[in-house]
């Protein structure tokens, strides 16, 4: 369980030592699941200055949760040349992330299910990252399979996934199958990250041929 905190010091050293053979492997980008990183990564200074550092070499991008005074937000961290960007979820996974009832069932459940935590913030609208020079839509898990991700048509998107809450079962294969067809009705290459399951590049039918980062990403 990557959330009990005698597993920290295990899950960060596991990602420097990613980061470290994609640096070796002369990689340009490393692209981690959702939750990779499982604390609230905006206020690990240290940990960040490591990773601002590691960025001067590799872009990164990594999963986390971004702890603010009002709640907390499952969030994408990207770190590239020394800086960092940070890029929200839009749409939360009903009774996982959110509680869709009205507020006196929602703290209600929270209560009793979920240990009185509050249902996670969201970003307003989808968010991009500028990245090596390219637009790059952010998708956290569910959302990249909604529509409403794809406002615009994108082009790139990155997909971070945490699968381990589906597992054992068909929710990988169907959310592949998703992003497949995604990839080609909104003509948008998807980079998808996941753990408990494989990830993949998922590009349009049209342009399965000429992707971009094809070679540089670990």
């Amino acid at each position: 369980n990557k959330w009990d905190p005698t597993f920290l010091s295990f899950q960060i050293n596991s990602i420097f030592d990613s980061i470290e053979k994609g640096i070796k492997a002369k990689k340009s980008l490393i692209l981690f699941p959702e939750s990779a990183l499982p604390l609230h990564l905006n206020r690990e200074p240290l940990l960040e200055e490591k990773l601002l550092d590691y960025s001067q070499k590799i872009t990164i991008i990594v999963g986390a949760l971004s702890g603010e005074k009002n709640g907390v937000y499952n969030s994408t961290f990207l770190f590239q040349k020394g800086k960092k960007d940070v890029a929200h979820k839009v749409i939360l996974v009903p009774f996982g992330e959110e509680v869709p009832l009205p507020e006196f069932f929602e703290k209600l459940i929270n209560k009793f299910f979920y240990a009185g935590a509050s249902d996670f913030l969201t970003a307003r609208m989808p968010q991009d990252f500028i990245i090596n020079g390219e637009k790059v839509r952010n998708a956290i898990c569910f959302e990249a399979t909604k529509p409403e991700l794809f406002e615009k048509t994108p082009g790139i998107m990155v997909a971070l996934s945490n699968n381990a809450w589906f597992t054992p079962s068909t929710q990988p294969f169907l959310q592949k199958r998703l992003l497949r067809l995604y990839a080609t009705l909104y003509k948008t290459t998807i980079y998808h990250s996941a753990n408990s399951a494989d990830g993949g590049i998922f590009p349009p039918e049209s342009a399965i041929f000429n992707l971009p980062w094809q070679n540089d990403l670990f």
